[in-house]
């Protein structure tokens, strides 16, 4: 039977967290045309040991595991590497496809389309399972032909690999993958580099996925959500062929979107902030004189001064609206 989706799990030392969705999975693709397959970047924990004895009872679920650490991105490409099936999703191990999700998905890979799009929320607590609202009222399935509208409507989760699916003959087409490793979002530039295929687009408006958050990071946030997204958007974006003003307009609503809110997070809960390139986050928003004073309070005020001006606006704010 051929395989329509492949579901890829990269994972390292996350045992449990990966033996509940491993489990969440199960009864959703069983009898169904979906690959499940684990690529274990050389876990040090009892993931080997839990995989093998769970393919044992589990034939239908594919367990790779690689000699030594070869780093996340090259864990991701091995997944995409090895997937049988037409389409791919990237899962992480510690986010979790809700109940009739697979069923939902087969139904949009149905119409073969280029991309498909889950709408998301977000894991509240993990035992028992709780998640926010979706990031968009859930309703019918939403199709686009301009890769461009669907890049709108992913905005700064088009860096999210979980919340997309591509299609495989289009990811092993793009040359020289390799070069998007240390980038940070390479699942990124693989997934706008698919969008230069002319076809359909769809999004899934029904609550697909519940997402594990981050609540520390390793590396620099100005850079990443700096220089980074910014070379994601305007290099990669515009390479195969969109429009760079509405790619210019959708950095700029990312910049005034998530991003504070991810500075203000690992600014919160990371050790090293202090160290971070604050021009690499800085000189993105240059362009954009509104924002520039903004965040030039983020990256340089105390991270408690900037918390209570923030608190003073919502006030302000609340006070006007009454």
């Amino acid at each position: 039977m051929s395989i329509t989706l492949t579901i890829a799990i990269p994972t390292f030392n996350r045992k449990p967290r990966l033996e509940r969705c491993l489990i969440t999975l199960l009864e959703q693709v069983a009898g169904k045309s979906v690959e499940l397959l684990v690529s274990d970047n050389a876990s040090c924990d009892d993931t080997q040991f839990f995989m093998e004895a769970f393919c044992l009872e589990h034939p239908e679920v594919t367990y790779i595991r690689n000699t030594e650490n070869i780093g996340p991105d090259r864990n991701f490409l091995n997944c995409y590497n090895k997937a049988a099936g037409e389409y791919v999703l990237l899962l992480g191990d510690d986010d979790v496809l809700l109940p009739g999700a697979v069923d939902t998905i087969l139904q949009a890979l149905s119409r073969k389309p280029v991309m498909v799009h889950l709408n998301t929320s977000s894991i509240l607590s993990q035992d028992p399972l709780t998640y926010s609202q979706p990031r968009y009222p859930e309703g019918d399935m939403v199709y686009m032909r301009n890769p461009v509208d669907m890049l709108e409507t992913m905005g700064i989760f088009v860096t999210f690999m979980s919340s997309f699916i591509l299609r495989n003959d289009l990811v092993r087409a793009i040359p020289d993958k390799e070069r998007y490793i240390g980038t940070y979002f390479i699942q990124s530039h693989i997934a706008l580099k698919t969008m230069s295929a002319e076809g359909e687009y769809i999004f899934i408006k029904k609550n697909c996925l519940a997402a594990s958050g981050n609540e520390t990071v390793n590396y620099d946030v100005y850079f990443v959500w700096g220089k980074m997204y910014g070379q994601l958007l305007n290099d990669t974006a515009v390479s195969v062929g969109m429009d760079p003003e509405r790619i210019r307009r959708q950095h700029k609503k990312d910049l005034g979107g998530l991003i504070p809110t991810f500075i203000k997070t690992y600014r919160r809960s990371c050790k090293d902030s202090n160290k971070w390139d604050k021009e690499s986050i800085l000189s993105q928003v240059r362009p954009y004189p509104g924002q520039f004073l903004k965040f030039w309070a983020l990256v340089n005020l105390p991270i408690s001064v900037v918390e209570f001006i923030i608190k003073v606006k919502t006030y302000i704010k609340k006070q006007e609206n009454q």
